[in-house]
């Protein structure tokens, strides 16, 4: 959908755009409490016109992120994501004095996935339709786009900067055509 988006616009870049993803580095079975989370950076292969070709593009450059910090501990996981994050930290001290901002940076835009509840939430015995993400916003990535699980049902919410995202809109309305793409390449 991003791909259509921008080639809709005339602003499809010859490079893959590259996300910011956070992830989880708790370890399996930690049923410690607070977060533990750490990111990492994964291209979007929008520079690749084929659907699946597309997919497989994403898919490996999330699993390489994915094994590089998986090796690291918590600390250098930290230590790590506060590098990639170094442009979000910026921006709060150069807006502060008015200043613009430095670029280009190492992200295009946030991607996060959230897992919510998995069975169904009730409140006074009505029971809870659907849960959508409300991301953070900020100019160092112009858009966010995040997914929220609740039971058994995936919703995806899109934040961005009117100015730098015109049409917000239509990218997820997109959306739906560019699962369809993916479905009809991969049957």
């Amino acid at each position: 959908a991003l791909r259509t988006y921008l080639r809709e616009l005339g602003e499809l870049p010859t490079r893959p755009l590259i996300a910011l993803v956070p992830m989880s580095t708790r370890p399996e079975g930690d049923p410690g409490g607070g977060n533990a989370f750490g990111a990492v950076l994964a291209s979007l292969g929008t520079d690749i016109e084929e659907p699946l070709e597309r997919l497989e593009a994403v898919t490996a450059s999330m699993t390489a992120a994915k094994s590089q910090v998986a090796g690291m501990g918590q600390l250098a996981a930290v230590g790590y994501t506060s590098l990639l994050a170094a442009p979000m930290l910026a921006q709060v001290g150069l807006a502060a004095v008015g200043a613009p901002l430095p670029g280009p940076f190492s992200f295009n835009l946030i991607v996060s996935n959230v897992p919510g509840p998995r069975e169904d939430r009730y409140f006074r015995g009505s029971r809870l339709e659907a849960m959508y993400p409300a991301s953070l916003q900020i100019d160092a990535a112009a858009l966010n786009v995040t997914l929220l699980s609740y039971a058994g049902s995936l919703n995806i919410g899109f934040s961005g900067d009117r100015d730098a995202v015109p049409h917000l809109q239509r990218l997820a309305l997109g959306l739906a055509q560019a699962w369809e793409s993916l479905r009809s390449a991969t049957s």
